[in-house]
């Protein structure tokens, strides 16, 4: 199986952001996923907290503003990631 190899002036790279996505030198995207899982959850606590607040039409207003963009972008790059990884 090849191996990648992530260089920048003859120097390895573990791990680089690019364009948003946390790139590491196994392909892995363990990184990133929790990357996006701490941004997830750190909005968790402010939808349970505006749950009963709010109209349901407006909740989901909000969590296609915050949420949903954080899901889906690069969603092509490290969806194709092993399952376990993503069962978080």
């Amino acid at each position: 199986m090849p191996t990648v190899t992530i260089k920048v002036n003859d120097m390895k790279i573990k791990e680089c952001k690019y364009l948003g996505i946390i790139i590491d030198d196994e392909l892995k995207w363990t990184p990133h996923i929790d990357s996006v899982t701490q941004k997830l959850k750190r909005l968790l606590g402010i939808f349970y907290k505006m749950r009963y607040k709010l109209p349901d039409w407006c909740l989901c207003n909000i969590y296609f503003a915050f949420v949903h963009p954080y899901i889906l972008y690069g969603l092509e790059v490290y969806g194709n990631t092993f399952p376990s990884y993503l069962d978080k």
